[in-house]
This record gives structure tokens, C-alpha cells and sequence, in this order.
């Protein structure tokens, strides 16, 4: 399913880059095929076998928005964070700092910002606050987590480095020196706004899950 373009992704530009962990969307389109399985196995009998095509959309509905959807995508302008019901674009001009905690979280100078797209379980984020425990720190720099230029490489998710540090250094760089093409100054603000195609994927879902219980 593609999202149709709103103001956010509109002001962001052409795409660069996209970052997503691989497991979530791996569960997520299993989700979604097991839904669709048990839809269209279901239709034989579309009567006696009503509440089984209904469980097997709600199923698949869901697990898109929940589990395929969020992305945090690096464009031009700016940053897209896409989480499930909305979009944000955040410019590059407005990114003071980025971690990834259990979401990735884009600070600004007037608000923090929260991606669903790239998290770290909550016992990763334990074992990595042990003491004697290397550890990233924004943009994966260390503690410090001001932005500009750091003296160790960016972290290399194949070179045995975790995807989390990676999408920080990543963003870390983009920020410190935009894209060709993305618009100078700091008058660009970020953008709210809500997608259309998964707020119908709920209301779908939800009409869904009212039909089972009539």
C-alpha cells in the first residue's frame, strides 16, 4: 500500500533514504498474509464463514498500520518521520539532536518529535546503560550528543555496529551538512500531518470489528 502525499511528505522533497529494522516489517507482512490467508480461505462460504473473513481483514488491516507503516525516511528537505496515523517532516535546519530509545526521538529547539519507524527494546537500553557498556550516545558519538562533526567514523550497520547508531549517525551527518538542493535558512518549521490511507485502514478495521459483535 502506498500513502498518499499530504503537506508533510509533500514538503520533504525527493527521498534519500529509508530506515526501518527488518524484523517488525518481517512480522508485519506475516501478519498480513496470515489475514488475507484467512480471509480468502474463508469466501467459499462468505455466510457461514462471515466472522473468519472479518477477523482475517481486521488482522491484516492493523498489522499494516502497526507494524509496516511507521518508517523514518531521510529526504531532502528534511526527515519523515511515519508513524501510524500521521506523518511528521521535521527540516534538517530545525534537528538539534536524535537517539533512538524505544522510538527514535528528533529534538528541536521548540519540541521533541517521536518516530515509531526505528526503536530499541527496552532490554537493549538497559544492558547498554551498564557501566563499562560501549554505547552510542547521539548520532552515535558518545555522551555528548551535541551536533557537528564527530571524530569517530560513522557506525556501519554491517561492520558489526547496531542499526539504531547507524540511522543516528546517519541523521547526524544529513544534519550537520544537508543534501544538495534542500532549502538554506532556519524559517522552515516542521509539518503535522495526518495520513489518509491508514486512518481508512482503522475505520475499516473498527466497522470490521463492529460486524463481529452484532
Amino acid at each position: 500500500m502506498r500513502f498518499v502525499a499530504n503537506r508533510a511528505v509533500a514538503a520533504a522533497g525527493p527521498v534519500i533514504e529509508t530506515f526501518t529494522p527488518l524484523s517488525g516489517r518481517v512480522l508485519g507482512y506475516l501478519a498480513v498474509g496470515a489475514g488475507l490467508l484467512l480471509a480468502l480461505a474463508s469466501v467459499s462460504d462468505p455466510i457461514a464463514n462471515q466472522g473468519a473473513i472479518l477477523v482475517g481483514v481486521i488482522l491484516s488491516l492493523i498489522a499494516w498500520v502497526v507494524l509496516i507503516r511507521p518508517l523514518v525516511v531521510a529526504h531532502t528537505n528534511g526527515v519523515v518521520l511515519r508513524n501510524m496515523v500521521s506523518d511528521t517532516f521535521i527540516p534538517w535546519s530545525s534537528i538539534e539532536k536524535a537517539l533512538v530509545l524505544q522510538t527514535l526521538r528528533v529534538v528541536t529547539p521548540t519540541k521533541v518529535y517521536h518516530g515509531l519507524g526505528v526503536s530499541r527494546s527496552a532490554r537493549s537500553i538497559v544492558k547498554e546503560s551498564r557501566p563499562g557498556h560501549a554505547t552510542p550516545g547521539f548520532f552515535g558519538m558518545g555522551g555528548s550528543g551535541a551536533l557537528g562533526r564527530s571524530d569517530s567514523p560513522a557506525v556501519d550497520p554491517h561492520a558489526g555496529g547496531t542499526y539504531q547508531a547507524y540511522v543516528e549517525s546517519r541523521l547526524h551527518d544529513l544534519a550537520a551538512a544537508p543534501p544538495k538542493g534542500s532549502p538554506s535558512g532556519t524559517s522552515t518549521q516542521p509539518v503535522v500531518s495526518w495520513a489518509v490511507l491508514p486512518l481508512v485502514a482503522v475505520a475499516v478495521a473498527a466497522l470490521c470489528a463492529g460486524l463481529l459483535l452484532l
